[in-house]
């Protein structure tokens, strides 16, 4: 089995990168006016598109700076706003203006790349290195949609061709080292993680220790969880909150069927850094298997907290309620269900049996007329 990108790097970030330096912009100070009737607050006229592009004596370089600075900052505070649309438009516009500026291709790739469009950000990626062949970020970009589209020898040689530029990039090695364990060459990746944990300069040696693990951890054999066990000690030496690898190192010890030791190590992440979802979803199985419901329902409390709208969460919640006799808080939880879904006969069948159970005869009589009489449980 090999490594998927998406389960090999859970840190991976896309990088928002932007080149282009505003030109410093005049302007009067004036009051600014209600627009209802006449617009009143126009740009300055220093602003405004050349009138005559035909005539080249007229395109003012100056202006035509200013007018690419404008829209490529514009682009930028819609991308932060979460406008991606206009966003766009404002990096096509400033391309209008400076179409030979790698910043700008590159900072619409990107864009273009959180929309999905794979193919314009591709394009403008590829020009941007086109334009300038030692620019870092225009590489990244063009790498990370290379990985995507499993085209990984183009990846590699991006984040090869950055490391040339840029010894000391690092994000570029992981991407190398998860390149090559995606393509199964898991020797090499190991090695390669190995080298770059024992980089002095390197200084997020946890991750290659975590990617060393998980490498090691497919295989199952022994000898091989061993090898990853202590990849997995040690990134947690170096960065004792990574939950990742207390995760894949809790996984191992389950794996042995040592339950003691994966709820001994998750339990102490979750009261030294937690509340921490992925801990909780892995720590309730190893309760509610050992039957320590108070122990889970507080896991089930950190991940009704995260999943409001989570149904399954809150009947299990219920259950236990429900095995403690506190009726009154099974009852609550059973009744936000019936809000979200209110036909849900085992839902009502638990309410009638509470009810039964309180000797509350009406609401019992009245939650069982609900169940569809051939219904089993």
């Amino acid at each position: 089995m090999r490594l998927t990108l998406s389960y090999l790097m859970p840190l991976f970030w896309l990088f928002y990168l932007s080149g282009c330096a505003l030109v410093g912009m005049g302007g009067s100070k004036g009051e600014y006016h209600s627009a209802a009737m006449n617009d009143k607050n126009r740009v300055p006229e220093w602003m405004a598109p050349p009138k005559d592009l035909s005539d080249p004596s007229k395109l003012d370089p100056m202006n035509i700076q200013a007018q690419a600075d404008f829209h490529f900052a514009l682009g930028e505070t819609y991308s932060l706003a979460g406008d991606m649309t206009k966003a766009v438009e404002e990096f096509r516009l400033a391309l209008v203006y400076d179409p030979e500026a790698p910043a700008i291709r590159t900072r619409l790739a990107n864009e273009y790349m959180r929309f999905g469009m794979v193919s314009e950000a591709m394009e403008q990626a590829e020009l941007a290195v086109k334009m300038d062949a030692k620019g870092v970020p225009q590489k990244l970009i063009l790498g990370k949609l290379y990985t995507g589209l499993k085209l990984y020898d183009r990846a590699l040689a991006q984040y090869q061709d950055v490391l040339k530029v840029d010894a000391s990039n690092f994000d570029s090695a992981l991407f190398v080292g998860a390149i090559l364990a995606e393509q199964g060459k898991n020797k090499e990746a190991i090695e390669y993680f190995t080298k770059l944990a024992e980089n002095k300069e390197f200084d997020r040696k946890y991750l290659a220790y975590y990617y060393i693990g998980k490498i090691a951890q497919q295989s199952l054999k022994a000898a091989d969880l061993v090898r990853a066990e202590k990849a997995f000690q040690k990134s947690l030496a170096d960065k004792a909150d990574f939950e990742d690898s207390v995760q894949a190192l809790a996984r191992i010890y389950i794996h042995r069927r040592q339950k003691s030791a994966a709820i001994n190590q998750l339990s102490a992440f979750q009261a030294k850094y937690g509340p921490s979802e992925k801990v909780a979803e892995i720590l309730v199985n190893l309760y509610v298997d050992d039957k320590r419901f108070d122990e889970a329902f507080q896991q089930f409390e950190i991940l009704e907290a995260q999943n409001p709208d989570d149904l399954n969460v809150k009947m299990k919640m219920a259950l236990i309620l429900m095995d403690r006799k506190q009726y009154d808080q099974a009852i609550s939880y059973l009744n936000m269900i019936l809000v979200q879904e209110p036909n849900l006969d085992r839902v009502q069948f638990y309410l009638a049996a509470i009810y039964e159970e309180v000797k509350r005869h009406t609401e019992a009589i009245k939650y069982f007329s609900k169940i569809s009489p051939t219904r089993r449980f």
